[in-house]
């Protein structure tokens, strides 16, 4: 029987710690756009993949912190399974449900960041905003014309 040892410990009380501080900032997150801005800001400093995909990102944090919850959840059960501490016919049932909702927690975060799709899962000071793929087509249509002289 595998032990579940303290470096496993030590890595879920970091990621619970982690998440908990992430979902207590997320109402004002959600409910502030300045504050989203000061994230947009800061992050932009070492941000590599442009500001639409920045936007996007700042846009989803919300909605990705469900996948990081599933992630946590995923990884205990995972442990408890690994040790035998709980009967497997039923917590691998769990354990495939939460991973599925972990990949559709992550096409949901995707879909956020491209298209700012579903709106219901978008900040409201966020809705209006379009997604990265449209500011990417419109800088492309503007960066085609030609200009006047």
């Amino acid at each position: 029987m595998p032990e579940f040892g303290p470096l496993q410990v030590f890595v879920l009380v970091a990621l619970i710690a982690v998440m908990a501080g992430a979902t207590w900032r997320a109402g004002r997150i959600w409910r502030d756009e300045a504050t989203a801005g000061r994230i947009f800001k800061t992050m932009r400093s070492w941000w590599l993949w442009g500001d639409a995909l920045l936007r996007g990102w700042v846009r989803a944090l919300v909605a990705g912190l469900v996948g990081g919850w599933l992630l946590v959840v995923s990884m205990a059960l995972a442990a408890l399974l690994a040790t035998d501490t709980i009967e497997s016919s039923g917590g691998f049932a769990v354990l495939a449900l939460l991973v599925a909702g972990l990949f559709l927690s992550f096409a949901v975060v995707a879909s956020i960041i491209l298209v700012n799709r579903p709106r219901f899962a978008v900040p409201p000071h966020a809705r209006h905003e379009p997604g990265a793929l449209a500011e990417w087509r419109t800088s492309r249509s503007r960066s085609r014309r030609p200009s006047a002289q």
